[in-house]
């Protein structure tokens, strides 16, 4: 018998345990937008990362992980289940560790809740009707080489705009205003504060020379294009264009594709060989990357659900500390 608790914060120990876990999976392989592993190893002290849930064998091996992670409105699952289980103590415990997520999340207000499924199959189709989960957004991985040349010109753009990276202090406000006008339906990337932009920018990746932001001859911010070089992430000749936002106002007129080359170029000055973004498969920004070189690479399922605030439903949370340890040197 697995018992399975809930863990939080994510200590350094349990975040090793979960990356080696997941870097034994037979997805081991391939680069994970979304991954349990690593994601619990660079985020564990990420305040949007509410903890995780766990299991541990009777010799205290690590068989199951399940990140819990806010995401703007929303809340993300990142699973990792120990390949040498049986299918059926797998199923088993993946019910156990989603059962025991649940009022982790109603405990902090509840809402929907998706578990991310990298390149899916009928297993894990089948393993999420069993959840109570149903199939939600796609989030397509795009790539392409910083090498091709930058996308084609677009007639139209704004005459008298310029790029320029992101000053500190400087400009905050505009950027907030701009990405929350132009992802206002966005799960993850709407509704975003003072608070989500400064913890975003205390990654340790964050370099204010790879935000990029295009403004009128006014002064006024336009979009932006924020690419992310993140040496640890695994692939270390790969960046990624983080956020592209084009302000609704001036959208149609260009300016995605400027700042899509201005982002292609910043990643080739930066030593990148390759350019990765992720997009909603049903995103009006999707013919763009696709008119700009990016062809697919993989994809992100989510299958969601709804859970209710446990001060709407009067539920009792209850959950169990991380168990004292020794120091790992």
């Amino acid at each position: 018998m697995l018992e399975v608790e809930v863990v939080a914060p994510i200590d350094d120990r349990l975040a090793r345990e979960a990356a080696a876990l997941a870097a034994a999976s037979p997805r081991a392989g391939e680069h994970a937008g979304i991954d349990a592993g690593r994601a619990a190893l660079a985020r564990r002290h990420d305040p949007q990362v509410a903890g995780a849930v766990v299991s541990h064998s009777p010799s205290g091996q690590l068989r199951g992980f399940l990140q819990v992670t806010r995401q703007g409105r929303a809340w993300a699952l990142d699973l990792v289940v120990d390949p040498a289980l049986d299918p059926v103590a797998a199923e088993r415990l993946a019910l156990d560790l989603m059962a025991r997520a649940r009022p982790v999340v109603a405990a902090r207000g509840g809402g929907e809740v998706s578990l991310w499924i990298r390149d899916p199959g009928p297993a894990d189709d089948a393993r999420a009707r069993h959840l109570g989960l149903t199939p939600g957004r796609q989030l397509l991985e795009l790539r392409r080489p910083v090498t091709d040349g930058p996308p084609p010109a677009v007639r139209g753009s704004v005459p008298d705009a310029t790029t320029r990276p992101f000053v500190a202090g400087l400009d905050e406000a505009s950027l907030l205003e701009v990405n929350n006008r132009a992802f206002v339906r966005h799960p993850e990337q709407g509704g975003w504060t003072p608070e989500t932009l400064a913890e975003r920018m205390a990654e340790p990746w964050f370099d204010p020379a790879g935000l990029l932001l295009i403004e009128d001859g006014a002064g006024h911010l336009l979009g932006f294009c924020w690419t992310k070089v993140d040496p640890g992430a695994g692939e270390p000749d790969v960046g990624e264009l983080y956020v592209v936002a084009v302000d609704p106002d001036v959208q149609g007129r260009g300016l995605g594709t400027e700042l899509v080359a201005a982002g292609l170029q910043r990643l080739a000055s930066a030593g990148m060989r390759t350019a990765a973004l992720y997009v909603g498969s049903e995103e009006p920004a999707l013919r763009l990357y696709r008119r700009s070189g990016f062809v697919d690479h993989a994809v992100e399922q989510a299958y969601t659900t709804v859970v209710e605030s446990a001060a709407l439903t009067g539920a009792q949370v209850i959950e169990v500390p991380a168990p004292t340890s020794e120091p790992t040197p």
